[in-house]
């Protein structure tokens, strides 16, 4: 975790944070020991972005805030706003659904970040580190039983 924090400039309490909600959630498995460390518990194409961004912010909490912080606002008593914020949510949780992390790095760029050979079980990721430097690469393995090797 001290490298990840350090290599991505991260204050290391709140990346801990960060991957505890991960691994809570299963996105991410975590190991102790001289060779630990953290890794994808699943493909980087079956992870979305709904899932990240919930096991983070803790998405389906906020489904039936009111945008305006009432204690009270449904369909029977609405808000000003809630009739645009539903649909504006609905479109915005929608997307976050529909795109998965691979997706996300091939986007920007980084399609060999999680490059996947599912017949092996593993994805190669690629952590490009800022400044121009060269990238570290890190084998990523896991199986069906939910195990990282």
């Amino acid at each position: 975790m001290k490298q990840i924090a350090t290599e991505e400039n991260i204050p290391q309490p709140f990346l801990g944070k960060i991957l505890q909600g991960l691994t809570h959630k299963g996105l991410v498995r975590s190991s102790k020991g001289l060779n630990g460390g953290f890794a994808l518990a699943a493909s980087p194409d079956k992870i979305t972005l709904y899932s990240i961004v919930d096991a983070v912010d803790n998405v389906s909490l906020t489904e039936s805030d009111c945008v305006l912080g009432r204690s009270i606002c449904n369909e029977e008593n609405p808000c000003p706003l809630h009739q645009f914020w539903k649909i504006q949510l609905a479109n915005h949780l929608a997307f976050l659904h529909s795109v998965t992390l691979q997706q996300v790095c091939a986007e920007n760029g980084n399609a060999s970040l999680a490059q996947v050979d599912e017949s092996k079980g593993s994805a190669t990721n690629f952590v490009r580190k800022r400044r121009r430097e060269r990238p570290v690469v890190q084998q990523v393995k896991w199986n069906s039983g939910g195990k990282n090797e």
